[in-house]
C-alpha cells in the first residue's frame, strides 16, 4: 500500500498541467456497437474523474479524445465499476481505434460508473521508461564478476577465459545494441530478461548447462539487489553503475572493448547524469518490482554477514545519507519565527557510521559507499573498493579524455557494410542483440583454440543423471566440470547444497527461437 500512496502523491506534485479537450464518448447497449446509444459530450481533463452512471453498455466508441501525453506517448480512457474512479479498472489508449466490442469479457459490463482520461508527465515516467538500461547494465557487470571468479578459481587457461569474458563484454556493449537499450522501454518480465543473459552469456566460446545458467542468473539478481536496497537514496544507483562499468573494463584486455564500455559510460551520464530526485524514486521502484520475493542464498552473502538464512537481507547505514538528509539522531526546537532555538543528541543505531551527503550531483562525491558496484567475488575486496577510491566524476573525465566520444567509426573498427535497422521497441531492441549474438561463432563452427568450452559453474553431483546438460551437446563439445566449492571452506558444501532449482521458473524455450517470438508475450 505504501508505494500506491507515495506514487499518488507524487503524481500530484509532479504533473503540472494537462490537456483539454471536447470529446465524445459513445456507450452501445449492445455488442459490437449495436443496439440503442447513449453519448455523452464533455470537456475531458486529464487526471480528472467523471462520475457518469452509463446503464447496460456492451460497447463503446470514442473521438476527439487527447491523444497528447506520456504513457508511451498516448493518454488512456479509463472506466470504473464504482463512482469517484473506484473498483474494477479496464483503460483503453485513446489512439487506438480497436474499440472495446464486448464489455462483459472485460468485467465491466452493467457497472460503469465512472471514468477518466489518464496523462502522465514526462517527468514522472522517465524513471520507470529506463528501467531496462539500468537493469541490464549492473546485472550484466554481476554476471561478469561471477564468470570472472569461477574462470580464475578453477585455472581455467588465461586464453580461454580471457576470450569468455572479452567476448561477453563486446556483445553486450556493442554500440548499436547499447543505444537501442538507452531509448525508453517498457519494463521487461523477468523471464524475458532471463532470455537477454542467456543470449549473452552464450556469445562466447563458453557453453553452460541449464543448471550454470540458473544459478548464475540467480547470483546476478541476488547481487544487484543487495546493491539496490543498500543504495541510502536512489540517485546512487548512477554511482552504482558507474562502479560496475569501470570494473567491467578492468576486466579486459582489449583496447576495442575498452572503448566500447567507454561509450556506454558517456550513454550513462547523459541519460541518467541529470535526472530529478522525481525520476530516481521511480527507477528505483520498479527494480524493487522487478527483484520483489527474490531471496535466494548466496554463501558469499552469508559468510560476509549480509543474508540470513532465510534469504533476507542486511542493509547496513555506513556512508552517506540520502540525497538532501541528515544524520539521524537530532532533535531541533524553534522559535515563533521559524529559527532554531536549541538542539538536543541522542544516540541512535542508525545513525553509526552515517555522514550527512554533501550538496550537488551524486557524480561529484567521493566514495562512502565505496563497495557497491564493485566486485564481491574478489579475493582482495574486503575493504569493497577493488583499488578504486575516485569519485565518479574522475572516472567519467577520465573516460572522456581517452576519447570515449569518438564515434564509432574509429580506426581499427571495421563498420559492416550492410546493416539492419531496427525500431526503439523492446521487441526490436532485443532482436537486434539476437542478431549481433548471431554474429558470434556457434559451437559447430569453431576449431582450435577458439573450440566451444563447456562450463558447468555449480555442480552439484557430476554423475547425476542430466547434470551435464543436453547429452547431443555433450557429444559435440568436450566437457569440463569445475568443482565450485574447491576454493572454498568445506562449510560453503552445506551452503551450495542449499541452492534450490525452482521448476516453474525454467523455460520450456525451444532452442534456436527467435528472441522476438520469446518475448511475444510481454505486450
Amino acid at each position: 500500500m505504501l508505494p500506491r500512496i507515495a506514487f499518488g502523491i507524487l503524481v500530484a506534485m509532479v504533473v503540472t498541467h494537462c490537456t483539454e479537450a471536447q470529446g465524445v464518448l459513445t456507450f452501445w447497449d449492445g455488442v459490437n456497437f449495436t443496439g440503442q446509444k447513449m453519448q455523452i459530450h464533455r470537456w475531458f481533463m486529464g487526471q480528472t474523474c467523471y462520475n457518469d452512471h452509463v446503464r447496460q453498455p456492451s460497447s463503446i466508441t470514442w473521438e476527439n479524445l487527447p491523444t497528447t501525453g506520456f504513457f508511451d506517448g498516448q493518454s488512456k480512457i479509463a472506466f470504473y465499476t464504482k463512482e469517484d474512479c473506484k473498483g474494477t479498472v479496464r483503460a483503453w489508449f485513446t489512439t487506438v481505434k480497436d474499440f472495446p466490442t464486448n464489455l462483459t469479457t472485460d468485467g465491466i459490463n452493467d457497472n460503469i460508473h465512472s471514468f477518466m482520461l489518464w496523462q502522465l508527465n514526462a517527468a514522472i515516467m522517465t524513471g520507470s521508461l529506463m528501467t531496462m538500461p539500468m537493469l541490464i547494465v549492473n546485472m550484466g557487470a554481476e554476471m561478469i564478476y561471477v564468470l570472472d571468479q569461477r574462470l580464475k578459481a578453477q585455472n581455467i587457461p588465461r586464453d580461454k577465459s580471457s576470450k569468455v569474458l572479452e567476448d561477453i563484454v563486446k556483445t553486450m556493449h556493442n554500440e548499436t545494441f547499447m543505444t537501442e537499450l538507452f531509448k525508453p522501454h517498457r519494463m521487461y518480465s523477468n523471464v524475458s530478461t532471463r532470455q537477454i543473459f542467456d543470449r549473452l552469456a552464450h556469445s562466447s566460446i563458453m557453453r553452460l548447462n541449464a543448471n550454470s545458467m540458473d544459478k548464475l542468473y540467480d547470483l546476478m539478481r541476488m547481487g544487484f539487489k543487495y546493491q539496490v536496497l543498500s543504495c541510502a537514496s536512489a540517485d546512487e544507483l548512477l554511482q552504482v553503475t558507474m562502479n560496475h562499468l569501470a570494473n567491467t573494463k578492468n576486466l579486459v584486455d582489449s583496447a576495442e572493448v575498452k572503448r566500447q564500455v567507454d561509450e556506454t559510460i558517456q550513454l550513462t551520464s547523459d541519460n541518467f547524469g541529470s535526472m530529478s530526485p522525481a525520476d530516481f524514486y521511480m527507477l528505483k521502484q520498479y527494480l524493487c518490482r522487478f527483484f520483489q520475493d527474490t531471496r535466494i542464498k548466496v554463501s558469499l552473502f552469508l559468510q560476509n554477514g549480509i543474508q540470513g538464512m532465510d534469504g533476507t537481507l542486511a542493509i547496513h547505514y555506513e556512508g552517506f545519507t540520502a540525497t538532501g538528509g541528515k544524520v539521524p539522531g537530532t532533535i531541533r526546537y524553534f522559535d515563533a519565527s521559524n529559527r532554531v532555538e536549541e538542539e538536543e543528541t541522542f544516540v541512535i543505531a542508525s545513525a553509526e557510521g552515517s555522514v550527512e551527503a554533501p550538496a550537488g550531483s551524486v557524480l561529484e562525491r567521493d566514495q562512502l559507499n565505496a563497495h557497491l558496484g564493485f566486485n564481491m567475488y574478489e579475493a582482495d575486496s574486503k575493504d569493497g573498493t577493488g583499488g578504486f577510491s575516485r569519485s565518479t566524476r574522475q572516472l567519467f573525465a577520465d573516460t572522456k579524455a581517452r576519447g570515449a566520444g569518438s564515434n564509432s567509426s574509429a580506426k581499427g573498427v571495421d563498420a559492416p557494410k550492410h546493416q539492419k535497422t531496427f525500431k526503439a521497441t523492446a521487441a526490436d531492441g532485443l532482436n537486434l542483440l539476437a542478431d549481433l549474438v548471431g554474429k558470434s561463432s556457434s559451437a559447430k563452427d569453431v576449431e582450435g583454440d577458439n573450440k566451444a568450452l563447456r562450463i558447468n559453474l555449480f555442480p552439484d553431483d557430476p554423475t547425476k543423471p542430466g547434470s551435464g546438460g543436453d547429452e547431443e551437446d555433450d557429444k559435440e563439445v568436450p566437457t569440463i566440470w569445475i568443482d565450485a566449492a574447491s576454493d572454498r571452506k568445506t562449510s560453503t558444501d552445506a551452503i551450495l547444497q542449499d541452492f534450490k532449482i525452482d521448476d516453474d521458473a525454467k523455460r520450456e524455450g525451444k532452442g534456436g527461437d527467435d528472441l522476438l517470438d520469446l518475448m511475444d508475450s510481454t505486450g
